[in-house]
């Protein structure tokens, strides 16, 4: 798999069957006609993709005890550029199975009294491969944590980090949040034949674009 090492979302990004494929998108011809090609003035990271399913969590550590306050499945689509199309809540994996590994990170990098955030990949015989941390609060789960039931995360983790005040998350329903895969035109009108499942949809005036990259 290519990518730009300035890496946001997924553009610039493809996955290749062989190492012609490679070749053929970094080429003076691939550079040019291949619309994903997209180096955006910084050099391609080039990496051994681990055919599997993406999730995400993020957390908390105080006093080297790390938690996992929300994990989430992302679903991929339109192979072979891994659009993320979609986020599920909750997980279907273990991420209680993880916590030694982050532990051991933690403890070799000194990380500590902090929120974080990991995306992973876990294949088919359940090893767990870590491809992305950050020592901040993800963007994409916000929307989740929100419809799931708990409103007041920011405060909680706050005083947990500053107070040492323990919390429990108030999730108790299931989320998905999901790209519509519509075709290229002007929506003219949205229908809901269940509203008990859904709060309340505004239209703008105009349209709403949808990225496709």
């Amino acid at each position: 798999v290519a990518k730009p090492s300035h890496a946001v979302s997924k553009p610039g990004m493809q996955i290749f069957n062989d190492q012609q494929e490679l070749f053929e998108f970094f080429s003076p011809r691939g550079q040019q006609t291949n619309p994903q090609y997209n180096h955006r003035g910084l050099p391609y990271l080039v990496q051994e993709y681990i055919q599997g399913n993406a999730f995400s969590i993020m957390g908390h550590v105080v006093n080297g005890q790390v938690t996992v306050d929300f994990a989430y499945d992302i679903e991929t689509d339109c192979k072979p550029y891994a659009s993320e199309t979609g986020c599920v809540f909750p997980s279907k994996h273990n991420t209680a199975a993880v916590i030694p590994y982050i532990k051991k990170f933690f403890d070799y990098l000194e990380i500590n009294n902090t929120i974080w955030m990991f995306d992973l990949v876990v294949d088919q015989d359940q090893n767990f491969y870590f491809v992305d941390f950050g020592a901040r609060a993800p963007t994409n789960p916000q929307l989740l944590v929100k419809y799931s039931g708990e409103t007041d995360y920011a405060a909680k983790i706050i005083d947990c980090l500053f107070n040492d005040q323990q919390f429990v998350l108030n999730n108790t329903q299931a989320v998905i949040w999901r790209q519509f895969k519509m075709p290229a035109g002007l929506i003219e009108s949205i229908e809901c034949k269940r509203p008990d499942l859904a709060e309340e949809l505004h239209l703008p005036q105009r349209a709403i674009w949808t990225p496709t990259t």
